[in-house]
């Protein structure tokens, strides 16, 4: 059986374990022992992450423009056909 490494166990929601652990360093040190290609790999994904969260973080916005959609509902289902006529139309 494989022995885990005490260090490389995630303590997320635990906030008095996380304050014990320097990740930036932590992950620094190993970046280095690292060739460059796995380097590049491991900024791609913390990038990824990075914008994964931005994302998150507009969704959850009350600006957002995903709380628009819905808004126009309608009894038609032609609109996407005569967008012109109900565009033109006067009402």
């Amino acid at each position: 059986m494989r022995k885990e490494n005490p260090k490389s166990k995630h303590c997320l929601g635990r906030t008095n374990a996380l304050q014990s652990f320097n990740y930036p360093k932590m992950t620094a040190d190993t970046m280095e022992m690292l060739p460059f290609e796995k380097q590049a790999e491991v900024y791609d994904f913390v990038t990824f992450l990075k914008t994964k969260s931005r994302i998150k973080a507009a969704r959850n916005k009350k600006t957002s423009l995903l709380n628009i959609i819905g808004l126009g509902r309608s009894n038609k289902s032609d609109i996407s056909v005569n967008h012109d006529k109900y565009l033109y139309e006067q009402a």
